[in-house]
């Protein structure tokens, strides 16, 4: 499933959708998912990038199986640990190792 940001704003705007939940978490599960892809294409450790972010491994572990939430100041964390931008998690494309 890739991102749609007319997917975000609809549940913005429509919080009563009975759907909603189930697009929610797959948008979630997509984001994590790729986090974690982007981390094994660099060949970065889950405790390299939570030591650059300054977050324990654990916490990011249960991010990237999407069972935590992250805040977007944790996600630009990550990102920033990275070395991409946060709207590479939303627009999948290939990522410059």
């Amino acid at each position: 499933m890739q991102c749609n940001l007319e997917v975000v704003r609809f549940a913005v705007l429509n919080p009563q959708e009975k759907n909603l939940m189930t697009t929610y978490d797959n948008l979630v599960r997509e984001i994590c998912g790729r986090i974690r892809e982007v981390r094994k294409s660099r060949g970065l450790t889950i405790q390299a990038v939570a030591d650059r972010c300054g977050m324990k491994r654990s916490n990011l572990s249960r991010i990237e199986a999407a069972k935590n939430n992250v805040t977007l100041k944790t996600l630009c964390s990550i990102c920033e640990a990275l070395e991409i931008d946060v709207h590479d998690l939303f627009i999948p494309r290939p990522i410059k190792k």
